[in-house]
């Protein structure tokens, strides 16, 4: 694939400008509605997005359909009101313009006094929704569709208001005050994230795992034991379909397998990253999922299609992930971790919707399999036709029966270690599934770790693959080692940004620290 396909940029041309605009919509329920929008023809090609309360519309909410020519149609029910921003995009130039969806009948019924509106905290901190309506009607709270969620002590309501007193990763989702009035409900949403530290939630599933199975024929991983795992998704009508998994690692990235970009031929417009599913059928869209477009994608330049040697890709998302009970990030060890746990006979996680069998349907529901790690020595002999290079490792048993398959390709391989899960591998290769004498091949992260860390800053600004020279003032006579893919070892001289390489392995043993 031609890789400006992977990092297109849209430039400027001329300045954005609305050509029709979206207005506000009083419906009946059960009624369909359009909101129409579009752009002036200025000699650019402005991006056009549509936005719900917030939060970007995706292919797979529910009663909400983008259509062809960009327009939005609406099945109107109570779950799609609220507010519709229609967002021009074009270089650093963004506009936008909003409609409200309401009903005939609340709005004759119920006016809102005060409305709750979106926010953003940290992890720990207090925030307050307010909700107020005319007369002595008292409203109710429901959040993500459910009141259960109040307590009494950290999440509670008084009057009218909700109170969150602490915030945690559980509180991200939606708020909806409710007021009834006779026969006539209104309601009003807002939407609360959770900023946390990706260190402090990585690896850790809020639900603990059930048994191990095993992919091919094997176990459903139950639901949020595995909220690192991400499902691309191409959205091209001919395709429509799951086509290879990949790891949340934090915010903003997704780490999957250069050959699934490859081999699907997907730009960044041909799919979606959806994050929280449990169900990989068309047309379900589940409680706990979030959907995810694709800002960028970076294929590693050293990628050797013919052997699936360096088989790894980056995908950057256009917004930033919400953490919540069943999305969060897998941690990535150090060079030092790495090694020491894909040590051979230590066991790792594989999951993924792939063939249940070799040959035969996908997967509907995510599954797993734990499986130990084989020597090099030992995958190579079994595969002798093939090339294992030191950027591969393999994983298995003996007499087969648990593997991975197609479909599952991208996905993570995890190994728990202190409390946390962490990624050493993806899912790249393998000859057959499950066959006995036979193991499934897996891209050795912990040689690209400086890569990927370059690469995957949670910042705005891109940081793809660069390191920092520190001054010889600030290492004084310190000695500093880059971990980069080679893994060779780079050592200040004297001037400050020239540097010397050495591959001396009885100095790797013992020196220590890492200019970054």
């Amino acid at each position: 694939m031609d890789s400006t396909d992977l990092h297109y940029r849209v430039r400027r041309q001329g300045p954005l400008a609305f050509a029709q605009r979206p207005v506000s919509i009083s419906a009946e329920l059960e009624d369909t509605v359009i909101f129409q929008c579009s752009a002036e023809s200025n000699g650019g090609q402005p991006t056009l997005t549509w936005h719900k309360d917030g939060q970007r519309v995706t292919s797979s909410q529910t009663g909400i359909f983008l259509l062809a020519n960009k327009n939005l149609l609406v099945l109107v029910s109570r779950d799609n009101l609220g507010t519709y921003t229609c967002q021009l995009e074009l270089g650093d130039d963004v506009i936008s313009t909003d409609a409200k969806l309401t009903l005939k009948s609340d709005e004759e019924q119920v006016e809102f006094l005060e409305r709750p509106q979106n926010a953003s905290v940290n992890f720990g901190e207090r925030q307050v929704f307010r909700c107020k309506v005319t007369g002595d009607i008292q409203p109710t709270w429901l959040k993500d569709g459910s009141s259960m969620f109040l307590d009494g002590q950290r999440v509670f309501q008084h009057r009218g208001d909700l109170h969150i007193t602490s915030a945690t990763v559980a509180d991200t989702g939606r708020y909806t005050c409710q007021v009834r009035n006779g026969e006539h409900t209104a309601v009003v949403y807002a939407w609360l994230a959770v900023n946390v530290d990706t260190e402090l939630v990585c690896g850790r599933p809020v639900y603990k795992k059930g048994p191990e199975g095993f992919i091919v024929g094997g176990t459903e991983a139950d639901p949020g034991t595995i909220p690192w795992q991400a499902m691309l998704w191409d959205l091209r009508p001919s395709r429509n379909r799951h086509f290879c998994g990949g790891a949340l690692v934090n915010s903003q990235w997704v780490v999957t397998a250069a050959h699934c970009i490859i081999e699907a031929e997907v730009t960044k417009d041909d799919f979606i990253v959806r994050l929280g599913k449990q169900v990989a059928k068309r047309g379900v869209f589940e409680e706990n999922e979030r959907s995810y477009t694709v800002k960028e994608v970076i294929v590693y330049e050293g990628f050797v299609h013919d052997t699936y040697d360096a088989d790894l890709a980056l995908i950057r998302l256009t917004e930033r992930v919400l953490y919540t009970d069943y999305i969060l990030p897998v941690c990535l060890p150090s060079v030092g971790r790495a090694r020491r746990l894909i040590r051979p006979g230590s066991a790792g996680t594989v999951s993924g919707w792939g063939r249940v069998v070799e040959g035969g349907p996908y997967s509907n529901v995510l599954k797993k399999v734990l499986i130990p790690r084989v020597s090099q020595g030992r995958c190579r002999k079994a595969h002798p036709q093939y090339d294992v290079t030191r950027n591969m490792f393999c994983a298995g048993r003996p007499g087969g029966g648990e593997d991975a398959c197609d479909g599952d390709s991208g996905g993570p391989f995890t190994v728990f270690d202190e409390d946390r899960e962490y990624l050493l591998g993806v899912v790249s290769w393998g000859d057959g599934c499950a066959l006995a004498g036979k193991f499934g091949v897996y891209t050795r992260l912990h040689k690209f770790f400086a890569w990927i860390q370059a690469a995957v800053v949670e910042e705005d600004d891109d940081k793809e693959n660069k390191l920092r020279i520190i001054p010889r003032a600030e290492l004084q006579t310190m000695l500093a080692t880059i971990r980069i893919p080679d893994d060779h070892l780079l050592i200040t001289a004297q001037s400050d940004i020239e540097i010397n390489w050495s591959q001396t392995r009885q100095l790797r043993r013992w020196l220590k620290g890492m200019a970054s």
